[in-house]
């Protein structure tokens, strides 16, 4: 007689791992949509790319550093927002070239 799930079901350790990393992709896009400012979100741009995982988020890093672009002012960046922002830009397009 086959074994029926019940309401009770707890999934296993095996499924469980195999949903985590899809959790925390969906977690890390809705860091994308949370309100930061600039360099925060340069940051955390940043902090992907070195941990080699902004080819999981290239969608939503684009759309981050073209709003910035968009909204650029002169003026508006200190001495430590300009290089960071430069080499992520730099990384970015390199990135969609390829």
């Amino acid at each position: 007689m086959p074994e029926t799930r019940s309401a009770n079901y707890k999934p296993n350790e095996e499924e469980d791992k195999n949903r985590q990393p899809e959790k925390l992709k969906e977690e890390v896009k809705l860091m994308f949509g949370k309100s930061m400012e600039v360099l925060a979100k340069l940051e955390f741009i940043d902090i992907l790319m070195k941990l080699g995982l902004s080819i999981l988020f290239e969608k939503e890093i684009m759309e981050v550093l073209d709003s910035i672009a968009a909204s650029i002012k002169i003026n508006d960046y200190t001495f430590r927002r300009r290089p960071l922002r430069y080499r992520i830009m730099l990384q970015a397009s390199q990135a969609a070239w390829l």
